[in-house]
């Protein structure tokens, strides 16, 4: 069983926020300490990610090497997990539907 929330959770762990943690307190009606994110932090999610940065590529938008420079210093994937790689492998699976069915 995979236990991760959303994807947007691994941003919060980074920047020094247990928001699971936190919910979890919350909905036992505990009380939830106010917490304070590090600023800075940097999150991606390759799926989402990557076929926009092509489809901005493919516009003249953005230039490969602009785009590769600013993957440099990201903190946390949004799935991707050393300890549990399977859910990232089954979303990189997806990526070639993904981008069909956003128009790529």
């Amino acid at each position: 069983m995979n236990a991760r929330t959303w994807g947007y959770h691994s941003l919060g762990a980074a920047a020094g926020v247990d928001f699971p943690y936190l919910l979890y307190r919350d909905q036992l009606g505990l009380p939830v300490e106010t917490s304070r994110a590090r600023p800075g932090v940097r999150w991606i999610r390759v799926a989402t990610d990557i076929p926009n940065a092509v489809k901005d590529v493919m516009r003249g938008h953005l230039r490969p090497s602009d785009y590769v420079r600013s993957l440099r210093g990201v903190d946390v994937d949004a799935v991707w997990s050393m300890r549990d790689p399977l859910p990232a492998l089954m979303e990189l699976g997806l990526m070639p539907y993904l981008a069909v069915r956003r128009g790529l």
